[in-house]
């Protein structure tokens, strides 16, 4: 059974719900900094991110960043951190942490720190590191592919938050309460 306490806002006093560019940008500086060059491809970062946000719906009942997710040829992604990736890009605090490289390298102008996250997200995305950090953006795209909630597109499919739970194993009973705690904090 799964008991999940849902945070209703952030330190900043924004809504839980609202996709969280601070954390999507420290969410990307941790894997770029375990990256032994410290640089890593732009696919293999968005899909550790992707798996990250998945492991902590299942951990704490919420993904870190709050992201909008969809599926694309290359398997799920985060929608709004993927539109950060793209050059030219206009973001509020991205951009001043994150430096991409002939559009394929992403690498730290500075370090942004993580402070926004909590120790349950530090662990998971050390979790997620450790599991998949080794392995190829190839690799990873195949492992993204046998998600339950991807689905096959030549284009862009959005994913659900439910989706997501439904494909980590969260019970149906909870989900219908997180999905209620969600719409109780959009609303605050």
């Amino acid at each position: 059974m799964f008991f999940f306490f849902l945070r209703k806002t952030k330190t900043d006093g924004t809504k839980m719900t609202e996709y969280d560019e601070r954390k999507a940008t420290q969410v990307a500086a941790f894997f770029i900094s375990k990256a032994p060059s410290k640089k890593i491809d732009k696919l293999k970062l968005i899909k550790l991110m992707y798996i990250a946000d998945r492991e902590s719906f299942l951990v704490a009942g919420e993904p870190i960043t709050y992201d909008n997710y969809c599926s694309l040829p290359l398997g799920p992604i985060l929608s709004k951190t993927y539109d950060n990736m793209k050059p030219g890009a206009e973001t509020k605090y991205w951009g001043e942490f994150i430096h991409q490289h002939n559009n394929c390298i992403t690498a730290l102008h500075a370090d942004p720190g993580f402070g926004s996250l909590n120790q349950e997200e530090l662990e998971i995305l050390q979790g997620v590191y450790k599991k998949y950090g080794i392995l190829s953006p190839g690799n990873l795209v195949d492992i993204t592919h046998d998600f339950p909630e991807y689905s096959e597109t030549s284009s862009s499919i959005p994913i659900l938050y439910e989706e997501i739970m439904q494909g980590v194993g969260i019970p149906e009973k909870e989900i219908t309460q997180l999905l209620k705690q969600y719409s109780e904090a959009a609303e605050l």
